[in-house]
């Protein structure tokens, strides 16, 4: 469901929309719960390290939209 709510951001803040900055509460909500998740996980799996430390990244994003 992150990966969804955050292409859906990607793509609309891309294209400039007005409607992007309605999603950003909700992406970093989305986020958060997966970098929590993964950070549980990011010790034992490569894949979810790399999540982790996207989440994170696109946490900082976030903050720089809201």
């Amino acid at each position: 469901q992150m990966l969804a709510i955050c292409n859906a951001m990607a793509s609309l803040a891309s294209m400039g929309s007005p409607y992007a900055r309605g999603l950003v509460e909700l992406c970093r909500r989305s986020c958060t719960a997966c970098a929590k998740e993964c950070e549980v996980h990011a010790g034992h799996h490569r894949e979810c390290a790399a999540c982790f430390e996207a989440c994170q990244e696109a946490l900082q994003a976030l903050a720089a939209l809201a």
